[in-house]
Protein backbone atom coordinates (compact mmCIF):
# COMPACT_ATOMS: atom_id res chain seq x y z
CA UNK A 1 0.00 0.00 0.00
CA UNK A 2 1.86 3.02 -1.26
CA UNK A 3 0.29 6.60 -0.72
CA UNK A 4 -0.25 8.52 -4.31
CA UNK A 5 -1.70 11.47 -5.52
CA UNK A 6 -5.50 11.13 -6.29
CA UNK A 7 -8.53 13.49 -7.78
CA UNK A 8 -11.87 13.04 -6.73
CA UNK A 9 -15.09 14.60 -6.93
CA UNK A 10 -18.29 14.78 -4.87
CA UNK A 11 -21.59 13.79 -6.16
CA UNK A 12 -24.70 14.82 -4.01
CA UNK A 13 -26.67 11.49 -3.00
CA UNK A 14 -29.28 11.81 -5.24
CA UNK A 15 -26.99 12.26 -8.14
CA UNK A 16 -25.40 8.95 -7.20
CA UNK A 17 -28.38 6.82 -6.82
CA UNK A 18 -29.89 8.25 -9.96
CA UNK A 19 -26.66 7.22 -12.24
CA UNK A 20 -26.46 3.70 -9.89
CA UNK A 21 -30.14 3.07 -11.31
CA UNK A 22 -30.11 4.11 -15.05
CA UNK A 23 -25.88 3.82 -15.61
CA UNK A 24 -25.22 0.28 -16.43
CA UNK A 25 -21.01 1.82 -17.15
CA UNK A 26 -21.43 3.60 -13.44
CA UNK A 27 -23.09 0.75 -11.54
CA UNK A 28 -20.28 -1.51 -12.69
CA UNK A 29 -17.41 0.75 -11.64
CA UNK A 30 -19.07 1.77 -8.37
CA UNK A 31 -19.23 -2.51 -7.56
CA UNK A 32 -16.25 -3.10 -9.23
CA UNK A 33 -14.24 -0.89 -6.45
CA UNK A 34 -16.24 -1.70 -3.88
CA UNK A 35 -15.74 -5.20 -4.35
CA UNK A 36 -11.98 -4.56 -4.57
CA UNK A 37 -11.84 -2.77 -1.46
CA UNK A 38 -14.06 -5.64 0.57
CA UNK A 39 -11.39 -8.49 -1.04
CA UNK A 40 -7.96 -6.19 0.28
CA UNK A 41 -10.04 -6.09 3.68
CA UNK A 42 -10.65 -9.56 3.84
CA UNK A 43 -7.24 -10.32 2.96
CA UNK A 44 -5.80 -7.84 6.30
CA UNK A 45 -8.11 -9.86 8.22
CA UNK A 46 -6.83 -13.19 7.14
CA UNK A 47 -3.55 -11.92 7.68
CA UNK A 48 -3.77 -10.65 10.85
CA UNK A 49 -6.09 -13.72 12.36
CA UNK A 50 -3.51 -16.44 10.72
CA UNK A 51 0.26 -15.17 10.21
CA UNK A 52 1.95 -14.26 12.70
CA UNK A 53 3.57 -10.82 12.97
CA UNK A 54 7.10 -10.96 12.81
CA UNK A 55 6.60 -13.83 9.75
CA UNK A 56 4.21 -10.85 7.99
CA UNK A 57 6.82 -7.80 8.87
CA UNK A 58 9.64 -9.60 7.46
CA UNK A 59 7.42 -10.24 4.14
CA UNK A 60 6.55 -6.67 4.23
CA UNK A 61 10.18 -5.43 4.62
CA UNK A 62 11.17 -7.77 1.87
CA UNK A 63 8.73 -6.41 -0.51
CA UNK A 64 9.20 -3.04 0.38
CA UNK A 65 12.91 -2.64 -0.39
CA UNK A 66 13.97 -1.19 -3.27
CA UNK A 67 16.60 -2.42 -5.77
CA UNK A 68 19.59 -1.42 -3.56
CA UNK A 69 18.25 -3.53 -0.69
CA UNK A 70 16.91 -0.08 1.18
CA UNK A 71 13.81 1.09 3.21
CA UNK A 72 12.39 4.59 2.66
CA UNK A 73 9.58 4.04 5.55
CA UNK A 74 9.02 4.78 8.67
CA UNK A 75 7.54 2.62 11.66
CA UNK A 76 4.20 4.69 11.56
CA UNK A 77 3.68 3.69 7.65
CA UNK A 78 5.08 -0.09 8.42
CA UNK A 79 2.35 -0.33 11.11
CA UNK A 80 0.19 1.14 8.52
CA UNK A 81 1.18 -1.34 5.79
CA UNK A 82 0.81 -4.46 8.81
CA UNK A 83 -2.59 -2.94 10.02
CA UNK A 84 -0.75 -2.77 13.36
CA UNK A 85 0.05 0.06 16.08
CA UNK A 86 3.54 1.56 15.63
CA UNK A 87 4.21 0.09 18.75
CA UNK A 88 4.22 -3.49 16.91
CA UNK A 89 6.27 -2.33 13.73
CA UNK A 90 8.43 -1.39 15.80
CA UNK A 91 9.07 -4.59 17.95
CA UNK A 92 8.58 -6.79 14.73
CA UNK A 93 11.45 -4.28 13.59
CA UNK A 94 14.02 -4.84 16.74
CA UNK A 95 13.25 -8.55 16.56
CA UNK A 96 14.10 -8.91 12.67
CA UNK A 97 17.97 -7.57 13.65
CA UNK A 98 18.31 -10.32 16.50
CA UNK A 99 16.70 -13.33 14.88
CA UNK A 100 18.90 -15.24 12.63
CA UNK A 101 16.16 -17.00 11.03
CA UNK A 102 15.67 -13.30 9.43
CA UNK A 103 18.73 -14.16 8.04
CA UNK A 104 17.88 -11.89 4.56
CA UNK A 105 16.66 -9.07 6.52
CA UNK A 106 20.24 -8.43 7.77
CA UNK A 107 20.94 -7.19 4.78
CA UNK A 108 18.41 -4.50 4.29
CA UNK A 109 19.91 -0.95 4.93
CA UNK A 110 17.21 1.49 6.08
CA UNK A 111 17.66 4.83 4.71
CA UNK A 112 18.34 7.80 6.88
CA UNK A 113 15.65 8.34 9.92
CA UNK A 114 13.65 5.24 8.29
CA UNK A 115 12.38 2.12 9.20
Amino acid sequence: MHETDVESILIPRDTFDDLISVSKDFRAFVFEAYSKRITDLFMVIEEITFKRMDIRGAQKLLELQDAQNTLHLTHQQMAVELGTARYTASSVSQSARFDPWKHRLHRLRPSQGAF
